[in-house]
């Protein structure tokens, strides 16, 4: 698990990214949205790469999922890895993309947790990564 720093991520890539996601034409479900884009933005979440969660540290997918914990507090993470450092959400399986019980509520695909996840792991630190769900999604 990484820290990614706030520069590391060029404006060439950004724009990649973009229109990525403008390829994708989703709609996310706004209030999750926004709520997403509020909790990436509020520096309560560590941010960390790879995984969905590990420790205490988030993707910005981890955080959706944080989210979706939130609002179904049965569901939760489970420890993926003997040492416990490593955790899955729903399942001990899910550890690197939420599961689609997440897509089905945020109205959200796989093609897009793919490119997010890819803009996280690449060092976009999350009040860039909130801009772009603000923006794109």
């Amino acid at each position: 698990m990484t820290t990614v720093s706030e520069d590391a991520f060029s404006s060439e890539e950004l724009e990649i990214v973009k229109n990525a996601l403008a390829e994708l034409d989703v709609s996310m479900n706004a209030d999750i949205k926004q709520r997403w884009v509020e909790a990436l933005r509020s520096g309560k979440y560590k941010q960390g790469s790879s995984c969905l969660k590990v420790n205490d540290s988030y993707c910005c997918l981890g955080v959706l999922c944080e989210l979706h914990r939130q609002d179904f507090p049965d569901k939760g993470w489970q420890r993926a890895s003997a040492r416990g450092q490593l955790f899955g959400y729903i399942s001990k399986d899910e550890a690197y993309l939420p599961p689609e019980e997440i897509s089905d509520w945020a109205s959200l695909g796989l093609s897009a947790y793919e490119l997010l996840s890819d803009v996280n792991d690449s060092g976009a630190d999350f009040p860039t990564i909130a801009s772009l769900i603000e923006e794109m999604l």
